[in-house]
């Protein structure tokens, strides 16, 4: 949203400028880290199973033009257009930032997961345009022509996504800004299987294997040699 824009919609009314000043706060205090989403499956053979990763303040994290990222606060603007169920998260900084990162972390270290099942579809309405999506190192669908009061939501297809066994997995929504406020409102859901660990078989002829069933013979040998000395 541009600086003129925002003057217009928020500071001409008390209660603007008191939901502006009350995000700045909350930025300014949510340096901590926000919590990952852990991945969990239900049963070792379950299906389709869904993880709600859409913006909420704790579980997504904000960087302004490169900055440190701080957990995201929730904060909607009069002018933004709601996107239920998922919440706005943004903010008005000192600072009027041009381009904005929010991002998700994601742990999948559950060992019955099935890594190359996982898909995410979304949908978005952003202050001001999304210039990228991606899912650790994969680019994904994105609009730049969505805004914060688009008459609808982009929505994205099932996509495919590298789904790795730790809990560093990462979905980054990259985003340009004209000025403050900014912000961002995605319904994100992430689907994938599951399936029991595969146990590698015991090579039969692995020296270790043969050394136990030579001990297995030298003991049988040995325990018909005693039964016949006591006959």
């Amino acid at each position: 949203m541009t600086s003129s824009s925002f003057s217009r919609l928020a500071w001409s009314s008390k209660a603007g400028r008191g939901a502006a000043v009350a995000a700045f706060v909350l930025m300014s205090a949510s340096a901590a880290m926000a919590q990952a989403v852990t991945l969990s499956c239900p049963t070792p053979t379950s299906t389709g199973v869904t993880a709600n990763l859409s913006t909420a303040a704790g579980t997504w994290e904000t960087s302004g033009d490169g900055g440190a990222w701080v957990s995201a606060a929730a904060y909607q603007h009069p002018a933004w257009t709601s996107t239920p169920p998922a919440i706005w998260i943004g903010a008005v900084t000192g600072a009027s930032f041009t381009a904005v990162d929010y991002r998700v972390m994601v742990n999948a270290a559950d060992p019955y997961i099935d890594l190359a099942s996982a898909t995410v579809t979304y949908n978005y309405r952003v202050d001001n345009t999304v210039s990228g999506v991606t899912f650790n190192s994969a680019a994904l669908t994105s609009s730049p022509s969505t805004t914060f009061n688009s008459a609808s939501p982009y929505s994205s297809a099932s996509q495919s996504v590298p789904l790795t066994r730790d809990a560093n997995n990462v979905l980054t929504f990259h985003t340009t800004n004209a000025g403050n406020p900014w912000g961002l409102v995605a319904n994100v859901t992430l689907t994938y299987n599951c399936v029991p660990p595969v146990v590698a078989p015991v090579p039969a002829d692995a020296p270790w294997a043969l050394l136990s069933l030579s001990g297995l013979m030298l003991a049988a040998v040995g325990f018909a040699a005693r039964r016949l000395r006591r006959n």
